[in-house]
């Protein structure tokens, strides 16, 4: 990415499906909630990215708190 940011397609689109590490895993999903934290890093070398996202709620066992923190992002 830092050798050619010209052949990078400036555009992410991530589905946000919980912020939650027990309800990630209840969904079997292999990835961790730092969402905020790796979308800053690709700021920094590509200051035009565009992101795009669906947000995904009402996953069985979500609870009013864990909701709360996707609605937070």
């Amino acid at each position: 990415m830092q050798k050619n940011p010209q052949k990078i397609c400036h555009h992410l689109h991530i589905p946000l499906q919980s912020e939650s590490r027990e309800i990630l895993k209840q969904m079997n999903r292999k990835y961790l909630p730092k969402f905020e934290e790796k979308i800053n890093k690709i700021i920094c070398f590509l200051p035009d990215f565009t992101l795009t996202t669906d947000i995904i709620t009402g996953f069985p066992g979500e609870t009013e708190k864990t909701t709360k923190k996707r609605v937070i992002l």
